[in-house]
């Protein structure tokens, strides 16, 4: 396979093959986040706030960490974009059992594919569409360097 490669970034896992193009929103867990979000406010509460109420204020971030964070790492989906076939499917999946799989799009053609730029809190956004006439079918959002690989490939389709 020429054009095999995997692009992973904060919000988007791009991988790419010639057969399909696989785009996941997973985030997997890094234990570098519980240093920063936990272990760190929990030394500067000792120092900062009574020692009685610190190991209080340590569980509370702690737990509010967690509920936060794992829903982002167990529930999640994917765009799988077919080249052969010329079908997507959105897969979505709890963990790494798929709950639902949907054809999003029959048959593709990659000159459908367009991006619109939105702002978000001061950042500039991209979310993917797929265009039919007058019907528009929003994909998935994406960061500015998720948009620069996955306009990429889609010119190579294109040419």
């Amino acid at each position: 396979m020429k054009n095999n490669f995997k692009f992973v970034s904060n919000k988007l896992d791009i991988h790419h093959s010639d057969l399909k193009i696989n785009i996941s929103t997973k985030q997997s867990f890094h234990w570098s986040e519980l240093v920063y979000f936990v272990i760190l406010p929990m030394f500067l509460s000792v120092f900062l706030v009574d020692r009685i109420i610190a190991p209080i204020l340590c569980i509370l971030i702690f737990s509010i960490y967690f509920l936060i964070r794992l829903p982002k790492s167990v529930f999640y989906y994917e765009i799988e974009i077919d080249l052969v076939d010329k079908i997507v499917f959105k897969k979505n999946f709890k963990g790494n059992q798929l709950i639902n799989k949907r054809k999003v799009i029959d048959v593709i053609s990659m000159e459908n594919f367009h991006f619109k730029e939105i702002n978000r809190n001061g950042k500039n956004c991209y979310v993917l569409i797929y265009q039919i006439s007058k019907i528009n079918e929003e994909l998935i959002m994406m960061n500015s360097e998720d948009y620069i690989k996955f306009k990429e490939i889609l010119e190579q389709y294109n040419q």
